[in-house]
This record gives C-alpha cells, structure tokens and sequence, in this order.
C-alpha cells in the first residue's frame, strides 16, 4: 500500500482530532460518489426546488433515492446525476456545495476528476462532516445507509455493535467506504483501496475500518481513565 493504492481519513466528533493519510490523493471512489449526489437532490427537495415524487428519466425521485442508496443501482444513479448537466457542471456542483474552501478555490481540483470518477478522501470527509452536522435535512438518507439490506454494505460485525451509516462502493481491484460510525464518541471515517492486480481490497478495506472502531475505543476508554484518575486526585 502507498499513496497510489490506499488512503484514509478519520475524525472523531466528540474531541474533534482529526487526521488523514493521502487525503488530498484522488482515487476512484466508486459508488461513494453516490452519497454527495443523493444528499445535493435532499437538499432541493428540502428547499421546495423539487417534488420528491417528480420523474426523472425513468423514475420519480424518491426511487432513484433507494435504489442508489440501499441497492447501489448504477442505472438510477447515473440518471439523477446526468439531470444536472454535463459530467463537469455535476461534479463542480458536488464540490461547490459539499467542499470545504479548498476546492472552490481556482486551481483546487485536480483535473482528472472530470475525466473519471476520482474523488479524494478529503473531499468525502467533508461530505460526511455536512451529513452529520445536518442530519435532520437527511432523515430518510441516513435511514437508508444503515438499511440492514443495504448492497455492497459491508463489516457486519461492526454493524452489530453500534449504528453505522454507510456507503461503500467496489470495483475490480478497489474497495471504498464512507461512514458516520455512532460509538460513545461518533466518528467519521473514509477508506479507499485500490490495489491493482490483487483481489484483496475488500479485505484491506474492512481490516483498516475494523481498527478505526478500535482505535475510537481505545480512545473513549483513555478519557474515562484519564477522568478516573482526574476525579481520584481531587478526592
């Protein structure tokens, strides 16, 4: 693994650390670029610029939500995102709203997010960094990324412990996910394999996601010792 073939980034809601590995390294994201887009159509239909119930292509909007969402349907999703223009005016939107100042700037996307579905981990932070800063706008989308049945969804045993929204995306040799994980102190995380001529990504993805929920634990068990011990010298 190296900065072509993994990167990674994480932050912890609760004490607001936050780092990353190769964050700025745009990857192909797979169907993690269908969080962004769903959550742009939720903000106009929150805003009354659409009816939820309105046809696009083939589907009313409130179906394309599901089956990109919980069935990770290419078909619909490519249609939702072709009904905002070129494939340049889509992923400009995309950046232009869920980006952080960086990427508005002239200059802050690499071009070669217009010539395939290439995203860096730090832009699908702060995608997820929106969605939790704003859960009530994305009720029914969150609802969706924890969907038992939810395709493509993967580490079950994670979701076991605690609720995990989630979308994960695959492709020959790469494996993506985006998340809000809900342990004691929520965090976000983002992970990207793509390891070409291997067929371990899934593996890789999945061992990386299973030692950010152990990290966070780690992390919430030193604060309550650190408060323990804390409490014990003022008595």
């Amino acid at each position: 693994l190296d900065e072509d073939s993994f990167s990674l980034a994480y932050y912890n809601t609760a004490s607001g650390e936050s780092w990353q590995y190769n964050g700025d390294t745009y990857m192909f994201a797979a169907s993690t670029y269908k969080l962004p887009l769903n959550m742009y159509y939720y903000l106009q239909e929150n805003a009354g610029n659409i009816d939820p119930n309105e046809a696009i292509g083939m589907y009313t909007l409130s179906q394309a939500h599901y089956l990109s969402i919980v069935q990770s349907d290419n078909p619909s999703s490519e249609t939702l995102m072709y009904a905002l223009g070129s494939y340049d005016q889509y992923k400009d939107l995309m950046f232009e709203t869920f980006g952080s100042q960086k990427y508005q700037e002239e200059g802050g996307i690499d071009p070669i997010t217009y010539q395939d579905n290439d995203y860096p981990a730090d832009f699908l932070m702060a995608v997820l960094q929106y969605l939790y800063n704003n859960q009530d706008q994305f009720q029914q989308l969150l609802s969706y990324m924890s969907d038992p049945d939810q395709s493509n969804g993967f580490d079950n045993d994670l979701t076991q412990q605690t609720t995990v929204y989630q979308k994960q995306g695959w492709y020959d040799y790469v494996n993506d996910v985006a998340e809000i994980v809900m342990s004691d102190q929520p965090y976000l995380a983002v992970v990207m394999v793509d390891v070409e001529g291997r067929y371990d990504s899934a593996e890789i993805c999945s061992a990386a996601n299973d030692l950010l929920y152990q990290y966070n634990q780690d992390c919430i068990a030193n604060d309550a010792a650190v408060q323990t011990a804390a409490a014990n010298d003022e008595t």
